[in-house]
C-alpha cells in the first residue's frame, strides 16, 4: 500500500474560517492546510506507466502550490 497526495480538499474561504476558529481556541496556530491523501492498494507492483497513468487519474480540482509543511500533521479518514 502506498499513498498519494491529491487536490486541494478545501477552498480558500473555508481554510481561512477553519483557521480563524483555530486561533481562536488556541493563539499558536498560524496556518492551516487540508489535502487529500489517496490511500492505493495495489494487488502486485506497479509499472511506470500504471504509476504514471494513475497519478494523471489522481490529478483534479484546483492547482495550488503548497510550501514546506511545518507543524502538527492530523490525519482525518472516512471510509
Amino acid at each position: 500500500m502506498f499513498s498519494l497526495f491529491g487536490a486541494p480538499a478545501l477552498s480558500v474561504f473555508r481554510l481561512d474560517h477553519a483557521l480563524r476558529a483555530l486561533q481562536s481556541e488556541d493563539e499558536r496556530v498560524t496556518a492551516l492546510s487540508c489535502r487529500w491523501l489517496h490511500f492505493v492498494d495495489e494487488s502486485r507492483p506497479l509499472a511506470e506507466s500504471e504509476l504514471g497513468l494513475l497519478a494523471k487519474l489522481l490529478t483534479y480540482g484546483p492547482r495550488t502550490a503548497f510550501h514546506e509543511e511545518r507543524g502538527q500533521r492530523v490525519l482525518a479518514t472516512s471510509a
